[in-house]
């Protein structure tokens, strides 16, 4: 059980923020999967040579796979810039880690499975050289691969650049941008962790410190209802730069929350215990 979050702060300023956390649940990838608090924070940046952007993201899910997808994602944001003369913009950044991602279903859908017919992705097209029995059951092997993939690598992918800042959820190749909303949760806790956005009326100008407290909020709910792992990492990106919010003031927050939670719950209790109301059944 996991949980990442990204808000948009600040949208309307002259520097607007995103502030992104996540817990450190991982899922090692062994004969079965195994969940464990990582001692490394999940929350990564991206494209550390770029100039005019600053990227990072969360990977939920395989430890391995997010590792794979991060070095590739950096190393194609540095050709892309190689090969075109400029830098990528954040929404080009996150359509460069769509392509990734996609790259690697790809391969792993050859080597998990094409490689042991003697096939290739280019075999699935001439669909009519097979027999209905043996494609269908391709076919079924690549789903599941897919779907596999899927469970095991999700990334929540944000910037802030000198031309555009953006949250993107990428998942399966597709990358979806989540702007209009401006916060987006990834994981097992992510229903639990975005109700504490409509709950707090969050807004895209609202400042980094309200933001902070709304995502404290989100992973204290993502906790009780999913067991999700301890307290979260913090980061906040703008256009100078990616930084990491200090322990102290991350576990502050989610102490405070946790002591709203409580007298609200003691508030509630006090009320349903002294206003009883009575009612009777049809005879």
């Amino acid at each position: 059980m996991t949980v990442g979050i990204a808000a948009i702060a600040e949208q309307h300023t002259g520097n607007p923020k995103i502030v992104l956390s996540s817990d450190r649940l991982v899922t090692t990838q062994q004969q079965s999967a195994i969940e464990h608090e990582h001692p490394d924070t999940k929350l990564k940046t991206f494209g550390d040579e770029l100039q005019h952007s600053n990227l990072a993201g969360i990977v939920a899910g395989s430890v391995g796979l997010g590792e794979t997808l991060k070095n590739r994602i950096d190393a194609n944001l540095l050709a892309y810039r190689d090969q075109n003369g400029e830098e990528p913009w954040v929404n080009t950044s996150a359509d460069i880690a769509s392509n990734v991602y996609r790259g690697i279903v790809q391969e792993k859908i050859e080597n998990l499975v094409l490689s042991d017919y003697g096939l290739e992705l280019d075999d699935l097209s001439k669909q009519h050289q097979f027999k209905d029995e043996f494609l269908n059951n391709i076919l079924s092997e690549v789903s599941q691969v897919k779907q596999s993939i899927q469970q095991s690598m999700t990334l929540l992918f944000a910037g802030v650049g000198r031309h555009r800042h953006g949250i993107f959820q990428i998942s399966n190749g597709d990358s979806m941008p989540r702007n209009d909303m401006g916060y987006c949760s990834i994981g097992s806790g992510s229903q639990p962790a975005e109700s504490e956005f409509i709950k707090s009326d969050y807004k895209q100008s609202s400042d980094v410190s309200d933001v902070l407290a709304t995502m404290a909020a989100g992973h204290h709910s993502a906790k009780n209802a999913s067991g999700v792992g301890g307290d979260p990492d913090f980061v906040v990106v703008d256009m100078d730069e990616v930084f990491e919010i200090d322990e102290r003031p991350v576990g502050e927050l989610m102490k405070r929350q946790a002591k709203i939670a409580e007298e609200q719950n003691a508030v509630r209790q006090q009320i349903l215990s002294e206003d009883v109301i009575q009612w009777e059944t049809d005879q």
